[in-house]
């Protein structure tokens, strides 16, 4: 699937298909959820690209 809930300590997020394209039109909403008083730090790939 695409998108969702995000709640675990640590992970990697993709696109479907990854590494190959993504669908036509695709829209992907993740919710990252980070417990309280905790920091969420996001790293994108150098190749990270979108339309």
């Amino acid at each position: 699937g695409c998108g969702g809930l995000f709640n675990s300590e640590t992970g990697t997020l993709t696109s479907p298909n990854y590494p190959q394209d993504y669908s036509h039109n695709l829209e992907c909403e993740w919710t990252i959820v980070v417990v309280f008083g905790n920091r969420a730090s996001i790293i994108f790939d150098p190749n990270f690209y979108i339309e």
